[in-house]
């Protein structure tokens, strides 16, 4: 709605180590100030210290969306794709770890990875799954989210394709 809500469930719904993917829609409802980061998606796992996540920050003032699979006190892995989303139109993304490789797709395209990631975190984290924030309310959105979903697998680009033109399988 624009606003500064979100949503989160404390719960990793056994997700662990392995496979994931959440696709979503977002619309941004204010681009993200300079050095400001809004925490699109968000899944942790404190068995294993580890968090998927998705950003849209301005960093330096550059606006880009950021897919992270972080290893909680040793570091992140993945990395970033230049874009400003605006505040006219819905965006379909998708982050996706199939337990070797992380990728990140916009509307349907690539925008990153293949990435190898591995490896587990050695402490900190939060428990579960958020939209527009983290768990804790940390790095609120200014957007609308839609269609947020949280798979044990990783997507496939057909797989993807059919969320994207049809809204499901």
């Amino acid at each position: 709605d624009g606003s500064t809500q979100w949503m989160s469930v404390a719960n990793d719904m056994g997700i662990t180590n392995g496979a994931i993917s959440m696709p979503f829609w977002y619309k941004c409802g204010g681009e993200p100030a300079l050095n400001t980061t809004y925490r699109l998606a968000y899944h942790g796992d404190t068995g294993t210290f580890l968090d998927y996540q998705v950003w849209y920050e301005d960093s330096a003032g550059t606006k880009r969306l950021v897919f992270y699979r972080v290893k909680e006190g040793v570091g992140a892995e993945g990395g970033t794709y230049n874009v400003i989303l605006g505040t006219a139109n819905w965006y379909h993304i998708v982050f996706t770890y199939d337990a070797t490789n992380i990728r990140g797709y916009l509307d349907n395209v690539l925008v990153y990875g293949p990435t190898a990631a591995s490896g587990n975190g050695t402490s900190g984290g939060e428990e579960g799954q958020a939209w527009g924030a983290t768990v804790s309310g940390a790095g609120k959105t200014n957007g609308s989210f839609d269609d947020a979903a949280v798979f044990s697998d990783a997507l496939t680009a057909d797989e993807i394709k059919v969320l994207f033109t049809e809204g499901g399988f």
